[in-house]
């Protein structure tokens, strides 16, 4: 062994503290020898704490998890008295529980794994119950009953009435709080699995809790309540509650916990079979709500470049021998002739689906007398109708579905003054014929389509045909929403053009056929009616014809008008502002530079580049005060 020249520090200490101090000199500059140091020590003072932690600590810093583990199980049954072997428990049970372990960490629980299971177990007892933070003592509490689950049902059960106990007394009303977590999510499910029998009554009062958590969770838009479990709001979602209400219909002989294996909808006509009303209560409610989240997340995409979307009034045809295009996606269970047809644009199906499903168990939860009476109903209520704007736009697409429109109109009234409320009003409107309103209703929504950053695709068809009414899934991006506008201002002229004066009248039927270019040749008709009305008449002035008829089959049925000698119709489509001659033109009688001006027109119209929309659009923005007939 080397000499070592003593000083007044070592002069000082006692035997066990100087061999303890060598093994600590030596550890970095010579690990057998530190070794050496701490064997000496160990066996000539077995009963010291510091020196056998110090052994101890000799192995861990040397990586040597197995001669760890061995004196670690030893300080634990001579000396669990000592703070310092408590910090170290500490830190090892922090090490068990952490999902992102460090170096030493990692360390820690491989150590643990050749530690006798029999001292593992008391290790997490003790230090469990040493804890004075409850959320603590439970995370150690579960961890045993994760490691060690024989016979733990008894103190699964006192763990339940601990965290009832001091969600109790916890601040605030929120049932969305650590404790209710951690009994809903871990402790309940461990409870179900492991325990034998429970009564009815207490398996309730367990299924209420986990049912209101989780609706209060998943139903809430509120970011304070992802802040309240922000590190663990991952551990909770619809299928942790599916598979938690089967294990409690498991342990309640229910007869529909089968309807939420995934996918849960297509099970749902069990529903009407039953005359369990309770376990139909429950299970009503939580399918309804599900439906109800997934309806509003395809009404409001959370993904980057997916657009909302808005139930709106569309269109219908009646007559038989039509042609008909290719439908949309339609609404399967929409074959009642008394109900409106649904469709949706390419990607919007399940939309309808969860639009159906919805209605079916709102419609059964609003028909059953057991609720109607009120023994129930106020269970869940608030986690479904106070403050949640889901449940509005979902009633209020039912009062438009179900065609109770004073009821609708008085649901989009208490909304945001946005695009899509702008838009229900302008399809309240529409389907209660109040055209005069129609096009107040289009200039908002004009002057907030260009913020839409979606610019969308135009729609093959918004018309049904032979059916009493037509709903749509307008997706709100540019170039649906200014096609649905634009059908309805079409619309609203053509149902008013008796109302017109003969002043009036030509720029109206101007406006018309700028605004059917846009969905051409969908509104083919309509132009040709315009045309036989401007020859009956035998005139027309439109000063914006230039500026924003750019249609080839319009501009051809014009220049054939002009060309046609066999007819007299004073034309005027030359506005202040053009650049060519501002002179009025006749099909007779006009002289060859005035035809070559209109010649030229019609070739410069034919070639304009600039997308159709973009025309619309600013036509409908320089015209609006216009436009709405006020």
């Amino acid at each position: 062994m080397p000499h070592f020249i003593a000083d007044n520090k070592t002069c000082e200490i006692s035997d066990e503290e100087y061999l303890v101090l060598r093994a600590k000199e030596t550890s970095d500059k010579n690990p057998y020898q530190s070794k050496a140091w701490t064997l000496t020590a160990r066996t000539l003072f077995p009963q010291n704490f510091d020196v056998q932690f110090e052994a101890y600590l000799v192995e861990k810093n040397n990586g040597n998890s197995k001669e760890a583990a061995k004196f670690f199980g030893e300080l634990f049954q001579s000396f669990i008295a000592e703070n310092g072997l408590w910090n170290e428990m500490y830190a090892l049970t922090n090490a068990l529980r952490s999902e992102n372990p460090c170096a030493d960490d990692i360390f820690l629980k491989n150590m643990f794994s050749y530690i006798p299971s029999i001292i593992q177990r008391d290790i997490l007892t003790l230090t469990a119950e040493r804890s004075e933070d409850t959320m603590e003592h439970c995370r150690l509490m579960l961890l045993l009953f994760k490691k060690f689950p024989q016979n733990t049902s008894q103190l699964i059960i006192r763990l339940v009435d601990t965290l009832m106990t001091a969600e109790k007394h916890s601040p605030g009303p929120s049932v969305i709080n650590c404790y209710r977590k951690t009994l809903v999510c871990e402790v309940l499910p461990l409870l179900l699995q492991t325990s034998g029998e429970l009564p009815p009554k207490q398996l309730y009062r367990f299924l209420h809790k986990s049912i209101e958590f989780y609706l209060a969770y998943l139903m809430s838009k509120s970011s304070m309540v992802e802040n309240v479990l922000e590190n663990e709001k991952n551990d909770i979602s619809w299928e942790l509650l599916f598979n938690l209400i089967k294990m409690f219909g498991n342990k309640l002989d229910w007869e529909l916990c089968s309807i939420f294996i995934p996918p849960c909808t297509v099970r749902m006509n069990i529903l009407d079979q039953t005359k369990a009303i309770r376990q139909l209560i429950y299970c009503l409610t939580v399918l309804f709500a599900y439906c109800l989240y997934q309806y509003n997340i395809a009404l409001y995409p959370i993904l980057e470049n997916k657009h909302s979307v808005v139930l709106v009034e569309a269109f219908v045809v009646k007559e038989a021998d039509e042609i008909l295009p290719k439908r949309l996606k339609i609404d399967p269970t929409s074959q009642d002739s008394n109900l409106p047809t649904l469709t949706g644009s390419e990607g919007t199906g399940d939309i309808i689906k969860h639009f159906n499903f919805a209605l079916k168990c709102w419609n059964m939860l609003n028909s059953t007398d057991v609720y109607q009476k009120g023994k129930y109903s106020n269970k869940f209520s608030p986690y479904l109708f106070n403050g949640n704007s889901w449940i509005l736009d979902f009633i209020t697409d039912v009062a438009l579905y179900r065609g109770k429109f004073e009821e609708f109109q008085f649901n989009i009234q208490s909304k945001a003054n946005n695009i899509r409320s702008n838009l229900q009003k302008l399809t309240y409107n529409f389907v209660t014929k109040n055209y005069h309103m129609l096009g107040e209703c289009c200039i908002p929504i004009i002057r907030q389509i260009e913020s839409l950053s979606l610019l969308g695709n135009q729609y093959p068809s918004l018309t049904e045909y032979n059916t009493t009414r037509h709903l749509h899934y307008l997706a709100i991006m540019k170039i649906p929403v200014l096609q649905y506008v634009v059908k309805l201002l079409i619309i609203m002229y053509w149902q008013l053009l008796p109302n017109f004066t003969s002043s009036e009248i030509d720029r109206i039927f101007g406006y018309v056929l700028i605004l059917c270019q846009l969905s051409w040749p969908s509104e083919k008709r309509i132009v040709f009616d315009i045309l036989t009305k401007i020859r009956n008449k035998r005139s027309f002035t439109c000063n914006l014809f230039f500026k924003y008829v750019v249609n080839v089959e319009i501009l051809e049925e014009f220049m054939h008008m002009y060309a046609n000698e066999q007819e007299i119709i004073k034309l005027d489509l030359i506005g202040t502002g053009q650049s060519h001659s501002q002179k009025r033109m006749f099909t007779r009688g006009v002289d060859k530079e005035e035809r070559e001006d209109f010649r030229q027109l019609m070739k410069e119209q034919v070639c304009r580049q600039e997308p159709l929309y973009t025309l619309i659009i600013q036509f409908l923005l320089e015209e609006d005060r216009h436009i709405s007939l006020k």
